[in-house]
């Protein structure tokens, strides 16, 4: 309905009510009492509320020094380096903001000897051009590259010998470094930046065995290493100097305080993926922030509300930590009964320390992988400045801080802020003398908070945390996780009473302490789990199968323990999205709640940086338009259209209307399934790729949906006229009518599952071919051994499900083989869904990766059975396929509250109950197998009989409106 009331105004708290009518307007109807009102917060909405206030940090903290070991701030002048590729390609950063988001990127690639050009735009990468390096230059050894930057020119030398020239230069970012994606490294020997028109050096480095460099590299070799997916600035400031303690004392006056909000910001959340900031007030916790965003910068509202006192002195303290662009900002409003508003902003009354002695520079928690930069905790309790976040601080230490200037382009985190829970221990086991593991039950996102009391004769006893998703075979934990993440802290205490806590989050389940046999930790240890809350309404289901319960809510718990600022692949090892992760992360979600802000949130980032693998850029506009079904709002759709249409294949299409490509270029490589060669069953490659044009065509599907959604009916017909041609194209081309199975492409006959099951899944096939097709799918032991990895077997059990192979699907839900959930479960003891079906597939894999919890979606959609119709579920499908189970029951929730099925069912009688929510029809559909309509009893919620139930074929349809239908089929 259209907004009924003043339009509501920036930083304005706002009351609600609403009354509900049940019938229909004019006829006979009932008005409900009104609700209880409810409180509407609108925060900032544009620069100019935050005119007063300005980005703070430490004085001597991130990025302030300009020269070593501060970033080297140049914007025009020479950068110069030797270096050699190790990888395939690797890039290197001109022009660049110090946040790394903004400027320009020359990657360089020594297989196919080119140079791609590109321009940073927050955070995402846009193509500029493509150049042939020129003959002789071998990138595989070390080169020497100048960039002379000069106003809107860059030239571009390798060996002395001129690259590249663009004169189209525009972004004025003051830094220099490197990036390196997937696949990507570089070796660097020297690296120098010298400013135009002048001789001496801002920085200057020669790499040998002895260096220090910045925490994205390491020395190997006599030359500087960045491995892949790292990226940093030259110059980048001491690890030392990444923490800053911010605080400031302020009187309130005398009254009643009706909403008080802390809007927070920090900059930059990309290099460890994580918070900047957690903030307390009068030394309770408020919370952390921000959140990643791309092409905005997100701030966190928090409520202080009760943590505020009139009449009083109060403090907001704020510990934060980032490699890059070091800035804290923020403006609380209090407002009064009487109507007026206190403010109060970040500025230079506020004090400030570094946190060096207290949380020295221990190492970056990351030992094998270089995905982000994230500090290990090593506490010092005798250096922490007692009192810095309560009113009245004593200590002397705090001196004013630096003004970093304002952190614009601000909006509003579009996702519900991460809250706090606190977890006790499930188990605490004493493993020797001062040896403790405790248990959490559950591997979630956890700090730990320690709370003891020191005699003086324990101050400076040390405490060394080790946490992991596993325990080795002695029972301690494994805290070397799989996936190259190294989990240990030393926490040093101090005498008296103190409580020491995680600023950072690691992933876990097992907490292991080493200290001194005189302390008793039996009561010392919080689990502390931020998370983003889970809704109110949340899905269930229970069967007569202990087996099949099991997975489901294993693969409940992946979505639960997963919402963070981001749906991330895992919060181990990368904490990024990830197309493929998206598609199985979103879907899950949207039927186990109707939480639909961070899957908005997260497409919304992924079609803004596109990850480099082909299928996966068609994957997000499948997303986008499930979630436009499930709300009814198509917003996102429009707003994000072009991003969309631009990740789609059209460039390759042959005359045949089918992609036609090499498999690996440098922003598009043809995956099929991952880890590779293990998960993809022999795919053979070809030019024309099965299972590529399987994911376009659904791409282009989805987009003829979409754009008929938003309006452009021209779109909309030719991208139906595209997916049509290349579905005949497929069926032509690439189905073996003999084996009903896809050869892997046009040039081979090999045929890999991946072909025929993303086919089926993805609606290649004409109906006609769906039963062979499902014949082929479970015959030679598909069944036995799923040869797919944890996320493609989404699409093997969607494609079993379209096939009509029911059973089959559900054996492999509940299959005791080694690739099976319950191996998951019983042989690996995870309490998430794991990367991989084991380590043995993987061995890097983790325990905390929702992308393989298709199980949640195959039993919502298919074995439950229920199906949006109409966007904004007002028309569902209830259409169970239980197979062989004799009960199952569950909540698969909508955007308008939850659809309940339950099924019981023998040889002699089966029960169907489906209980709709408010303003929904629909209808449900069930197999006769030979009855008739006189067998069925049918009870509807208005307590009329089955008169409108139906035959159609051997399909009995009932219709559906809110309440709970009763069918009973003897």
């Amino acid at each position: 309905m259209p907004w009924p009331f003043e339009r509501l105004t920036s930083r304005q708290i706002a009351f609600w009510r609403v009354r509900v009518r049940i019938g229909r307007a004019g006829g006979d109807s009932v008005l409900t009492g009104w609700s209880e009102p409810a409180k509407v917060v609108v925060g900032p909405l544009g620069p100019r509320d935050w005119d007063d206030a300005t980005g703070i940090w430490t004085e001597g903290g991130a990025y302030v020094r300009p020269a070593d070991p501060g970033p080297a701030l140049c914007m025009n002048g020479t950068f110069s380096t030797r270096f050699k590729v190790t990888g395939t390609s690797a890039g290197v950063f001109f022009r660049i903001s110090v946040d790394c988001q903004d400027g320009y990127l020359w990657r360089f690639d020594a297989d196919e000897r080119k140079l791609y050009k590109v321009h940073m735009r927050n955070g995402h990468e846009n193509p500029i051009a493509t150049v042939d390096l020129p003959d002789g230059i071998d990138l595989h050894d070390y080169v020497d590259l100048s960039i002379n930057v000069d106003g809107n020119h860059a030239g571009t030398f390798i060996n002395d010998v001129p690259v590249d020239s663009d004169d189209d230069i525009a972004f004025d970012g003051p830094s220099y470094g490197f990036k390196t994606v997937a696949g990507e490294s570089l070796a660097v020997k020297n690296a120098t930046i010298v400013p135009l028109n002048e001789t001496e050096p801002v920085f200057q480095a020669a790499y040998d065995d002895d260096s220090v460099v910045p925490p994205y590299a390491h020395v190997a070799d006599g030359a500087m290493v960045i491995d892949e997916n790292a990226f940093g600035l030259l110059g980048d400031v001491l690890p030392g100097d990444y923490w800053a303690l911010l605080r400031h004392d302020f009187d309130l006056p005398d009254g009643q305080i009706t909403g008080a909000y802390l809007y927070a910001t920090g900059r930059s959340p990309f290099g460890a993926r994580q918070h900047v900031y957690r903030v307390w007030v009068n030394d309770a916790y408020a919370g952390q922030g921000p959140t990643r965003d791309i092409g905005r910068r997100a701030y966190e509202t928090h409520d202080v509300t009760s943590l505020l006192k009139a009449g009083s002195t109060n403090t907001i303290a704020f510990q934060a930590w980032t490699q890059t662009g070091g800035r804290v900002q923020a403006l609380l409003d209090v407002h009064y009964a009487d109507g007026h508003v206190e403010t109060i902003v970040t500025g230079p009354e506020w004090q400030g320390r570094p946190g060096l002695d207290w949380l020295p520079w221990a190492g970056d928690m990351n030992v094998k992988v270089n995905y982000f930069v994230a500090p290990r905790e090593n506490i010092d309790a005798r250096h922490e400045p007692l009192g810095w976040k309560a009113p009245h601080y004593a200590g002397t230490d705090f001196r004013p801080v630096a003004l970093r200037g304002v952190v614009d382009n601000l909006h509003a985190d579009d996702s519900a802020g991460i809250g706090r829970i606190e977890y006790h221990p499930a188990s605490v086991t004493k493993l020797g003398p001062g040896r403790w593991l405790f248990d959490a039950g559950v591997e979630r996102v956890y700090s730990v908070r320690a709370s003891l009391v020191a005699p003086r004769s324990l101050s400076g006893t040390e405490l060394t945390l080790r946490m992991g998703e596993e325990l080795n075979e002695d029972g301690s934990a494994r805290y070397e996780l799989r996936s190259g993440i190294r989990y240990e802290d030393t926490w040093t205490l101090r005498e008296g009473a103190q409580t020491l806590e995680h600023w950072g989050y690691r992933c876990f389940r097992y907490l292991e302490i080493d200290t001194v046999d005189d302390l008793d930790l039996s009561d010392a240890i919080t689990f502390l789990n931020d998370v983003v809350p889970e809704p109110a309404q949340v899905g269930s289901f229970a069967s007569s199968d202990d087996v099949l319960d099991e997975v489901w809510r294993l693969c409940a718990n992946s979505m639960i323990e997963n919402r963070n600022d981001l749906y991330m692949d895992t919060p181990t090892r990368e904490r990024m999205p990830y197309e493929g992760d998206l598609l199985t992360r979103g879907r899950g979600e949207v039927v186990y709640s109707h939480s639909y802000d961070l899957l908005r949130k997260t497409c919304r980032y992924i079609v803004r940086i596109p990850g480099k693998f082909t299928e996966y850029k068609f994957m997000p506009i499948q997303m986008a338009y499930e979630e436009y079904l499930e709300t009814g709002d198509a917003d996102a759709l429009a707003e994000d259209w072009a991003l969309y249409e631009r990740e789609q294949g059209l460039r390759w299409l042959n005359g045949d209307g089918l992609i036609e490509k090499d498999r690996k270029t440098p922003l598009n490589d043809d995956i099929i399934d991952w880890p590779q060669p293990k998960e993809i069953d022999g795919f053979e490659f070809t030019r024309v790729n099965t299972v590529v044009n399987a994911w376009q065509y659904a791409a282009l599907d989805y987009l003829s949906k979409a754009a008929e959604v938003s309006g452009r009916h021209d779109d909309a017909r030719s991208f139906r006229r595209l997916a049509e041609r290349m579905r005949d194209s497929m069926n032509r081309q690439m189905f073996d009518e003999r084996l009903g199975a896809y050869h892997d492409g046009r040039d081979t006959d090999h045929t890999a599952i991946h072909s025929t099951m993303y086919s089926a899944a993805l609606g290649v096939p004409e109906p006609d071919q769906m039963k062979r097709i499902g014949e082929w799918l479970v015959s030679d032991g598909r069944l036995d051994w799923v040869p797919v990895s944890c996320n493609a077997v989404a699409w093997f059990l969607e494609a079993l499900y379209r096939c009509g192979q029911d059973q089959a699907a559900l054996e492999v839900m509940r299959s005791h083989s080694e690739t099976s959930w319950w191996s998951m479960i019983h042989r690996w003891g995870a309490t998430q869904t794991m990367e991989a079906w084991s380590p043995e597939i993987k061995p890097n894999t983790t325990f905390s990766h929702p992308w393989g919890a298709s199980p949640i979606v195959a039993i919502a959609r298919w074995l439950l059975g229920v199906r949006l119709v109409e966007a904004g579920a007002s028309e569902i499908l209830v259409e169970p396929h239980p197979a062989d189970l004799k009960r199952a029951k569950g909540d698969v929730i909508t955007v308008r509250g939850p659809v309940s099925v339950d099924i019981e069912q023998d040889e002699d009688r089966t029960s169907l109950q489906v209980t709709m929510p408010g303003n929904t029809n629909g209808t449900l559909r069930w197999p006769l197998k030979g009855a008739k309509l006189a067998d069925v009893t049918v009870a509807y919620p208005d307590g009329s009989d089955g008169s409108a139930a139906k035959k159609k074929g051997d399909w009995l349809e009932v219709p559906l409106t809110a309440g709970t239908t009763s069918v009973v089929i003897r």
